[in-house]
């Protein structure tokens, strides 16, 4: 059962404060990588931790244009796609 309250937005503000204290961390890309996950592409916490190669590249190897997520990583039984933040993808 949920509690009924929802995620708070940050700002553009808050976000590049967030991302100015990551660089400064012992993993500064993963730090900054997991927090434009869940920033950008709205991944929950779960999904981040469940995160495959497989499920973010394409074809040749490449970061590919999306994330195809499976039921595993997903919450519930159905998968989904979500297209990747020119920022996450950098």
């Amino acid at each position: 059962m949920g509690l009924g309250k929802q995620a708070k937005v940050l700002s553009k503000g808050q976000i590049d404060a967030v991302l100015s204290f990551l660089s400064t961390t012992r993993y500064p890309e993963r730090n900054r990588l997991i927090f434009l996950l869940s920033t950008k592409a709205g991944l929950r916490a779960k999904e981040i931790a469940q995160l495959t190669w497989w499920m973010t590249n394409d074809g040749t190897g490449e970061i590919g244009y999306e994330i195809c997520l499976q039921d595993v990583a997903s919450k519930g039984t159905s998968g989904r796609i979500i297209p990747l933040h020119a920022d996450v993808r950098a």
